[in-house]
């Protein structure tokens, strides 16, 4: 029995068949939810069902062919013009897609992966707030996100573990398990989800009022946490097993979302700040994936931003590997 052709199909698994779509996009990570909905597939949409994905995009970001092909022809998602009513269909290499609210650079003729294939839109202009995005849809409507990369890894483990099942080489299954689980840390993260209907521990992208990955500008300095999306009154979950310190006043003003608390992690003694949630108690020992507070109106006092829970590591280091 070969290994690396297993190996291979779970490495393939892990990048996706397709390139990065936007700039700045790399991994191609799926819009996580926002006051207008969620970007995964089968998330509900007003009485019906999201049959694409949205794939994170910054307006008047360079969007690229995620695979060789040819560009047929204009679709349209909306029956009325707006600022974002524009995209292609594009077929090769087995697939054929449609691309949301971009301005492409040509309605026909081929394109190679990687080539430029047009301009994301201003998303902002019609859906203020909204975490900007590419829509992706499978021109059968059957589910993308396998193809897009990272996002779908754990489905990917998930079949292998099938796969092993019914193996009889032990030695080779046991290599693989562990080799899957590895991988699965790396892509999954250390951390468990913190807010409802953000699975993925999705960062906010950027809005009027700014950036929420680590290292982004902020009033002549830089942003040292990460926001992750959570819709108003969502609840937040303890990221890993660990102590609540104390309670924190990321703003000091008592404004709405002015609180928050401090927990520090059980087994390593590092800790975080997590703000803009209600905790439940200001102490006390908590098991990691309790519920640990709710989101507070963000929107009350930062109208149209993307609602976020801020993590920010005690030490101001760089907790997205972690998420």
């Amino acid at each position: 029995m070969e290994k690396k052709p297993l190996l291979d199909s779970l490495l393939q698994g892990a990048a996706g068949p397709w390139g990065m779509i936007c700039a700045g996009n790399p991994s191609n990570k799926i819009r996580g939810c926002d006051r207008f909905g969620c970007g995964y597939y089968g998330t509900s949409l007003i009485g019906r069902k999201h049959r694409g994905v949205d794939v994170i995009c910054k307006d008047g970001s360079t969007v690229y062919a995620p695979f060789s092909g040819t560009i047929e022809r204009r679709v349209n998602p909306y029956r009325r013009n707006n600022a974002i009513n524009n995209g292609i269909q594009l077929r090769g290499s087995g697939f054929c897609i449609h691309m949301f609210y971009i301005r492409p650079v040509t309605y026909r003729g081929q394109i190679k992966k990687g080539q430029k294939i047009g301009v994301m839109l201003q998303m902002q202009s019609i859906y203020p707030g909204i975490t900007s995005h590419v829509h992706v849809q499978n021109c059968d409507r059957s589910n993308p996100t396998r193809t897009l990369g990272v996002n779908s890894l754990r489905r990917e483990v998930l079949s292998l573990f099938a796969f092993l099942n019914e193996s009889r080489c032990k030695m080779l299954t046991l290599k693989l398990i562990v080799f899957a689980g590895l991988v699965s840390i790396v892509a999954a993260g250390r951390w468990a989800q913190i807010c409802d209907g953000n699975t993925w521990n999705s960062i906010r992208g950027c809005d009027k009022y700014g950036c929420g990955y680590y290292g982004a500008p902020r009033n002549g300095g830089k942003h040292l946490a990460v926001d992750v999306i959570c819709q108003d009154g969502s609840g937040v979950y303890a990221p890993f097993s660990g102590l609540i310190v104390r309670r924190i006043k990321p703003f000091g003003n008592n404004n709405a979302i002015d609180d928050g608390i401090l927990l520090r992690e059980v087994k390593s003694g590092s800790c975080i700040k997590l703000a803009f949630i209600r905790p439940l108690r200001s102490r006390g020992w908590i098991r990691k994936g309790s519920k640990i507070g709710i989101m507070m109106p963000m929107q009350s006092v930062y109208p149209g931003t993307i609602s976020h829970v801020r993590i920010q590591n005690c030490d101001y280091s760089n907790p997205t590997g972690n998420l």
